[in-house]
């Protein structure tokens, strides 16, 4: 098994906290159909869609 730097265990934990985070959103996002008073989702998904864009460039570092 390969040992991580304590640098990319940050960044590891920190991409973990992201998709964690993004996850949320869309969980907002998907209620928002159902429930009217859940305001901006329109603006949370556009700013999800760029972060998933993110996320993608950064697979290409993560996975070897």
């Amino acid at each position: 098994m390969a040992k991580l730097t304590s640098d990319a265990l940050d960044i590891i934990r920190q991409y973990a906290a992201l998709l964690e985070t993004v996850e949320e959103g869309l969980d907002y996002v998907e209620a928002s159909f159902s429930d009217p008073r859940r305001m901006h989702a329109d603006v949370l998904l556009a700013d999800l869609l760029l972060a998933l864009g993110k996320i993608g460039e950064t697979n290409v570092y993560l996975n070897p």
